[in-house]
């Protein structure tokens, strides 16, 4: 079955190729010829490239390969792994990127990338290491790659359009192979992609950005929470406009957030890192101010009470009401979890009786998400912000159960001067646990903090 399974996925991705020759799609890259094989040769060289250097430099043992190691993986199939929860869905996610914009700044679609991830990941995963194959590392790759890969493609875009005639080139570079290194080396190799990326959009995209800087203070908390204050540092970046009247395409609106919470008296847990964003992959507007949409999403969210990431795919319904003195945009979002993990009570116990690895702090499955998203704008008097997530995860690894995670935010943005405004925030999260298995106790946790914060709008 896996080697029926791997098959199928190589010849999909080789017949996108062939595909990719002959689509004159407005989503391919302008301007640049399509390089049929670069992206499958490109992503056997960073597997190949990784791998040689945990196994050369680092000394780890799993990265010992040969082919009587890829015969063995082809015929044990996937299991599960004990990664970190962090390498699971940010590691991952990050390689994934770069097997995505391997095709990205070949030629390749939205669409006609996305298959390149799975290839990339399964090359790894039967190849690159002397342990089974991974299906947490598989799903992880390639959803988190084609979300992280568009992103970070775009904004490379961003960071390299005009070139010539903007400030701050070195900076601006460096940003660009940060963020996209398959596509600055693909503009390194090729003229007509260093070209493209470096031109002068047609049409602007409008960008707004929020730089928020502040501190935590954590309340209401339980008898086992003993909580430090934090300080905290978000950016937040909001992408194109979704009720644009133009064509749309997969990620012309998106957004993203990535914030961290500091507190280095605290041995355990002195940075909880958070990412998470969402991005329109088909529109359908219904009137001016009405539009429904199908979406990505990806999370990866830590606190005190949960380690969690996930990948969504969500039916969107958004609308917008605009007024001299006020601005209205209202969302309500609901979908399937394609792949969920977050750390659980159940994990100690499964450990007791040496169901799972002693380093593994989660569990995994599939399920579903709920968000509703309110924000009134009154200009001068400043802007109010109502948001409430929730995650329902079905856990299908070593024991049936399933794990409800909340996040319920209210903010208020005064402004007091151009471009700067003092936000507060309250946010109460909430997790609960429940499985069949007699000898655990069903448990429930939760805790709010108040958040205090200057903001900059650029």
């Amino acid at each position: 079955m896996t080697k029926w399974f791997l098959t199928s996925i190589l010849v999909i991705n080789f017949i996108l190729h062939l595909k990719g020759q002959k689509i004159d799609s407005q989503d391919t890259l302008p301007k640049i010829q399509v390089k049929i094989f670069t992206p499958i040769i490109e992503l056997v060289g960073v597997n190949a490239t990784v791998n040689r250097i945990n196994y050369w430099l680092r000394k780890e043992e799993w990265a010992n390969v040969n082919p009587t190691v890829w015969r063995q993986n082809l015929k044990t199939g996937f299991r599960t792994d004990g990664d970190r929860f962090s390498t699971n869905f940010f590691g991952h996610p990050t390689q994934g990127s770069w097997y995505y914009n391997a095709a990205r700044s070949s030629g390749y679609n939205y669409w006609q990338s996305a298959p390149q991830v799975a290839v990339g990941s399964l090359i790894w995963e039967f190849f690159c290491e002397n342990e089974p194959a991974s299906e947490i590392d598989i799903n992880t790759t390639t959803f988190g790659g084609i979300q992280l890969g568009e992103i970070t493609h775009k904004l490379s875009r961003v960071l390299l359009s005009n070139h010539k005639n903007r400030k701050f080139k070195i900076i601006r570079s460096a940003g660009s192979i940060i963020l996209d290194p398959m596509g600055s080396l693909n503009s390194l190799m090729f003229n007509d992609v260093k070209k493209y990326m470096h031109q002068k959009d047609s049409m602007v995209t409008p960008i707004r950005s929020f730089l928020s800087l502040g501190a935590n203070l954590p309340y209401d908390l339980g008898d086992e929470l003993n909580l430090p204050k934090r300080s905290h540092i978000r950016y937040h970046l909001i992408y194109g406009n979704l009720f644009q009247k133009t064509k749309y395409r997969p990620f012309d609106f998106f957004n993203v957030q990535a914030w961290v919470d500091m507190a280095f008296s605290d041995k355990e847990k002195p940075l909880l890192l958070n990412i998470n964003s969402y991005a329109p992959i088909a529109r359908f507007p219904i009137n001016n101010d009405f539009t429904f949409t199908i979406s990505q999403h990806y999370d990866f969210l830590n606190n005190h009470i949960f380690d969690q990431g996930d990948m969504s795919l969500t039916s969107d319904l958004f609308f917008r009401k605009n007024t001299d003195k006020m601005k209205l945009m209202t969302t309500v979002k609901a979908g399937v979890i394609l792949f969920g993990s977050t750390s659980s009570e159940i994990v100690d116990y499964l450990k007791s009786i040496g169901e799972i690895e002693n380093n593994r702090s989660y569990v995994y499955g599939n399920g579903f998400s709920f968000e509703t998203d309110l924000t009134l704008d009154f200009n001068a008097l400043g802007t109010i912000t109502l948001n409430h997530n929730i995650w329902f995860l079905r856990n299908k690894s070593d024991i049936d159960g399933w794990e409800n995670s909340s996040i319920s935010n209210v903010s208020y943005s005064f402004p007091i001067a151009k471009n700067h405004s003092f936000m507060t925030e309250f946010y109460n999260y909430t997790r609960k646990s429940h499985y069949s298995e007699k000898d655990f106790t069903d448990t429930r946790k939760g805790y709010s903090e108040f958040r205090l914060a200057l903001r900059y709008v650029f």
